[in-house]
């Protein structure tokens, strides 16, 4: 859009509302961060909104946004690896609504690749429509386009969220009540959506996700429910949801899936077919093979075991804590990820030789080998600073 005068927002003035209706019109970055709060219907216009520009306009290089933060309540300003990012804290009964059918003609972008576009923590009822998201660049990223932690009851209606976020919808800390309609999720470096720790149900309506380089990820409890209702799956989407049994599906399209794993049961999930099912451990009888890259890509590898080298003592995984819990996730694409005592590193994944694989980011460089034991079940043995720890 073409450059405006700077608003009252801007200047440090109070946003008013819109006379129609009581809802607030936006047009700048400043007006919509200054907008949200409790309660407040806001209708952003046409445009482009570039989350870091105005960040980095105003608060990258005097690095005064934690007294930014200290006179605002309700959006805070976060520093994450590559730049600034923003997050809606502790807000109930919020709209935000692009003024506009059509999404695209509603754009809202971030630059730094860990920063999520947006994120909400402690809130609740919650709705976003007619909007488009993403990142400013494709490529290598660790942000989502949205985060919600501890949150309830969220409609997203009508949105377009877009890579390179690592995942379109990441979801923690308890977050339940999700309906998601008439919406695109597209071009992400992991999947559409990330669900993890979660209480509610998740519910996909007329929605499209494709492009993706994975299918996403969904971490089913007893509190968890996931449906799907007239929604289409693209390639990398339709291999893990074609086959999945923790979800609901009614009118879905498909693609045809390229990944069998009914067909090629050695190269799914090293557990086998049912997820729950822990093979036997004996190190004394494993042996160790030769890998070829159809066996760990597109795979997730449970932690069972960190083992000392120097005294032997062994520790077992219970999963009763975020430090007690460890996943490998290895995708055919040379990506892979890595969460472990309550930290994730996303990875790239290469040969050393046939029985060795390197995976790597800026910070870490870990080893695994592969390893069968009697009954041919695999297991990764990963060489992780001074531990020794055993996936399976």
């Amino acid at each position: 859009p073409p450059p405006t005068t700077a608003s009252g927002a801007e200047k440090g003035e109070s946003v008013q509302p819109d006379a129609k209706g009581g809802s607030i019109v936006v047009s700048s970055v400043a007006e919509l961060i200054e907008a949200i709060r409790p309660g407040a219907e806001i209708v952003v216009a046409p445009g482009r909104y570039d989350l870091t520009k105005y960040l980095a306009d105003e608060y990258l290089n005097s690095r005064d946004w934690d007294a930014w933060n200290e006179e605002h309540e309700f959006v805070k300003i976060e520093d994450v690896f590559d730049g600034l990012g923003l997050a809606v804290m502790n807000v109930a009964d919020l709209r935000i609504e692009g003024d506009s059918e059509d999404p695209a003609d509603i754009e809202i972008v971030t630059e730094p690749r860990y920063a999520t576009v947006l994120s909400f923590v402690g809130c609740e009822d919650i709705e976003l429509a007619s909007l488009t998201m993403g990142h400013t660049d494709g490529g290598e990223c660790s942000g989502n386009v949205l985060d919600f932690y501890s949150c309830r009851n969220i409609r997203l209606r009508t949105m377009d969220l877009y890579g390179c976020g690592a995942y379109g919808i990441s979801v923690e800390g308890g977050t339940g009540g999700m309906e998601i309609s008439n919406s695109t999720i597209r071009d992400c470096a992991f999947g559409p959506f990330e669900i993890r720790d979660a209480s509610g149900s998740f519910t996909f309506t007329a929605c499209t996700l494709a492009g993706s380089d994975g299918g996403g990820d969904y971490e089913s409890n007893e509190k968890t429910s996931l449906s799907f209702v007239g929604c289409s799956f693209g390639q990398e989407e339709s291999n893990v949801w074609y086959w999945d049994e923790r979800a609901t599906f009614e009118n879905c399209d498909f693609m045809e899936p390229t990944f069998y794993p009914d067909v090629e049961p050695e190269y799914a999930d090293a557990y086998g077919d049912d997820e729950n099912y822990i093979p036997d451990f004996d190190p004394e009888t494993m042996e160790e093979v030769s890998f070829e890259a159809p066996q760990i890509g597109n795979t997730r590898w449970n932690g069972y075991a960190v083992v000392d080298p120097q005294s032997g003592d062994t520790t077992y995984f219970t999963g009763a804590t975020s430090d007690d819990y460890a996943v490998l996730e290895i995708d055919e694409d040379k990506k892979a990820r890595l969460t472990y005592k309550g930290e994730t590193e996303n990875l790239t994944w290469s040969f050393v030789d046939v029985n060795s694989v390197c995976l790597e980011n800026a910070e870490l460089r870990l080893y695994i080998s592969l390893y069968e034991n009697a009954d041919s079940y695999y297991w990764l043995l990963m060489q992780y600073n001074n531990d020794l720890i055993w996936f399976y």
